[in-house]
C-alpha cells in the first residue's frame, strides 16, 4: 500500500491528478520483484510457478491524468476527469519470463485503468516504449532494483 506520489508535490493540489506513467512504474516493480521471488522458490525446471497479481486504485474521483513523472513521454495523451473512484486490476499469468513480456502483460491492466479517465485504444508500442524507456534508465529510487 501506498499513497500517491504526485499528491506530495506543490505543483498540483492533491488528489488532483494520476500521473500517466507511474502506475506503470509501480506494476513493473512489482512484477519483476515476483518474477525474481518465483525464480527463488521454483524448486526444479519442470515446476510452474504462478503470479497472482491485483492492484487496487482508489480515491480516483476528480483526477486526470497528466504527465508530471515523464513530462516528455509520449505514452498518451491527457484524460478526462476519473469516471469511477477506483479500478482492481486483477491478472494471473506465468512467472516465466515475465521482464521480456512486460508490456503484454501490462496492457490491459493500464487499458482498464485509463478506460475511467476516457482513454480507450492504448496501443502495445506505446506501452513497449515506456517499458524500454524505464528499464533502461539509471538505478534510482524510481526504477525497480535489478538483480
Amino acid at each position: 500500500m501506498r499513497g500517491y506520489q504526485e499528491d506530495g508535490n506543490e505543483t498540483f493540489p492533491a488528489g488532483s491528478i494520476l500521473d500517466k506513467t507511474l502506475p506503470l512504474w509501480r506494476m513493473v516493480e512489482v512484477l519483476l520483484h515476483a518474477e525474481r521471488l518465483a525464480s527463488l522458490l521454483r524448486r526444479g525446471p519442470d515446476i510452474a510457478v504462478t503470479i497472482h497479481f491485483r492492484a487496487m486504485f482508489t480515491g480516483l474521483t476528480g483526477r486526470v491524468l497528466r504527465s508530471w513523472a515523464t513530462p516528455l513521454s509520449d505514452m498518451l495523451i491527457q484524460g478526462h476527469a476519473a469516471r469511477s473512484d477506483e479500478a482492481v486490476l486483477e491478472t494471473s499469468l506465468s512467472a516465466d519470463n515475465v521482464e521480456g513480456r512486460l508490456a503484454e502483460l501490462l496492457l490491459p491492466l493500464l487499458s482498464s485503468l485509463f478506460d475511467r479517465f476516457g482513454i480507450a485504444g492504448l496501443s502495445l508500442n506505446r506501452v513497449e516504449a515506456e517499458v524500454k524507456r524505464l528499464l533502461n534508465r539509471p538505478m534510482s529510487r524510481d526504477r525497480p532494483t535489478q538483480s
